[in-house]
């Protein structure tokens, strides 16, 4: 499930922007970001801007995570490529 504060839905093509306090819970385990978009006609979605997420063997914190939704593959940046993205076993 997703729950913002605000989101735009897209009647054409199903494309959805969630934003503010934007926060995603799925088997045990949560995402908390300001943004997560995602494209329905391009089978992608993207999380972004103070990205946390929590699950019961590890946290993340991250800017930018974009998702293919067909083949499961994740990517995860920082927008500074200076910065680390910070990954916690628990």
């Amino acid at each position: 499930m997703i729950f913002s504060n605000f989101a735009e839905f897209n009647k054409t093509n199903y494309d959805t922007k969630f934003y503010e306090n934007v926060k995603v819970d799925y088997d045990n385990n949560n995402i908390i970001s300001e943004n997560v978009d995602i494209f329905f006609q391009n089978n992608k979605a993207m999380i972004y801007n103070n990205v946390k997420y929590k699950s019961l063997y590890s946290e993340l914190d991250a800017d930018v995570i974009n998702f293919d939704l067909m083949t499961g593959n994740i990517k995860i940046n920082m927008y500074d490529k200076e910065n680390n993205v910070q990954i916690k076993r628990k």
